[in-house]
């Protein structure tokens, strides 16, 4: 396994164990979902798809775009609201259609 798919691993396994936790609502359940949110970001920031092809790049933005719901969910999970879940869905979908138009290396 790469380096960066290991660290995308792990930050999508603390997300995931965040939002669980979150729902069983324990205490700590925001601490370990905002680790993994930044993980991921700083995966699609620092390893974002580079290319030429325009659908590519618009991919890659809608993959910043599906990162930074997830640091804004982080920030709903502090504040208490349940807006987080629908930012975390809607990062979900998103990564959804990513893979699914993303061209295979």
């Amino acid at each position: 396994m790469k380096n960066k798919d290991f660290w995308f691993a792990v930050g999508a396994i603390l997300a995931l164990a965040g939002a669980a936790l979150q729902v069983a609502e324990w205490y700590f359940a925001p601490y370990v979902f905002s680790v993994g949110a930044v993980i991921v970001f700083a995966c699609r920031l620092i390893f974002s798809p580079k290319s030429d092809d325009f659908r590519i790049k618009r991919l890659g933005i809608i993959q910043f775009i599906s990162s930074l719901l997830l640091l804004g969910g982080a920030y709903f999970m502090f504040t208490g609201s349940n807006v987080w879940a629908l930012m975390l869905f809607v990062a979900a979908v998103l990564d959804i259609y990513i893979v699914w138009r993303m061209p295979q290396k």
